[in-house]
């Protein structure tokens, strides 16, 4: 009943979401200065009720920084992942990570060990020929890249839980190709304008039309000049509930009312058969 609720309503619950993840407070340990500092443990920020140690941080960044080596085939030194911002961007996929993980809860959304073992064993990046490689060896390649089995798992429950969060928001919600003209056309159409600023004060003591100068103008723009039709209207408005009590009607009036529309009174003539 609550999915459904949320399901017909995704489209407030989707700002409503960012506003809850506003309220949340998040605490920077000040001794923190950099990617080195503090022991494993130490806890480096609290998001909500949930804690990011300096060994998470430390871990997740290795990994982005592994990534990149390879992606650039070691041709990048310290000074060019800080220009990356790549303790920041560790850092801010961490505090995502948090803020949907509180989010679910919030929700009662969950990942079950199933649904994981399921999508362990689909996933083409273990499997050859389209078979699944087996527990040991996946273990062995985990190992090799310094992630246990576990710390895997873990990411790839946080994945389908994310994936879970953003289709209970988004599913359902289409755009027309008239939204999506619209909104290209908001984005990308510009105007180029060329435009002369003038003083039209210091043009009238220049001028001095002629009389049919002037008449030429009006006869040729004279709608331009013409004043619309102007009504004034006086009204009373009168409360009849209030004047009730204070008008007295005798038989008198009614019969004189009755005699002046007496059509209004007229009724058709009606057979009945039995």
């Amino acid at each position: 009943m609550a999915l459904g609720f949320m399901r017909r309503h995704r489209r407030w619950l989707y700002g409503f979401l960012w506003l809850v993840i506003a309220a949340f407070i998040i605490l920077y340990i000040p001794a923190f200065q950099g990617v080195d500092a503090g022991s494993p443990g130490e806890v480096l920020a609290k998001v909500g009720s949930l804690s990011i140690t300096v060994g998470e941080f430390q871990k997740s960044f290795q990994s982005q920084r592994q990534f990149y080596e390879r992606l650039y085939e070691g041709r990048l030194d310290p000074a060019a992942f800080r220009r990356l911002g790549l303790e920041e961007q560790t850092f801010d996929s961490l505090v995502t990570e948090r803020l949907i993980t509180l989010e679910a809860r919030r929700l009662g959304l969950s990942v079950s060990d199933e649904a994981v073992k399921r999508t362990l064993e689909t996933s083409p990046e273990f499997q050859e020929g389209g078979r699944f490689l087996g527990g040991e060896e996946i273990r062995r390649r985990l190992e090799m890249k310094g992630v246990t089995v576990q710390e895997f798992e873990q990411s790839l429950r946080q994945k389908l839980l994310r994936e879970t969060l953003e289709g209970l928001l988004t599913d359902g919600i289409t755009v027309s190709d008239e939204e999506a003209e619209r909104e290209f056309r908001r984005r990308t159409e510009q105007v180029k304008l060329e435009y002369v600023l003038a003083d039209a004060g210091r043009f009238r003591t220049e001028s001095a039309p002629s009389e049919d100068e002037v008449k030429a103008r009006f006869e040729g723009k004279r709608e331009s000049y013409r004043i619309p039709e102007k009504r004034v209207i006086s009204y009373v408005m009168l409360d009849t509930e209030t004047l009730k009590p204070r008008v007295t009607v005798t038989d008198r009036d009614l019969d004189a009312y009755y005699q002046e529309h007496r059509e209004e009174f007229k009724q058709e003539g009606e057979a009945c058969a039995a």
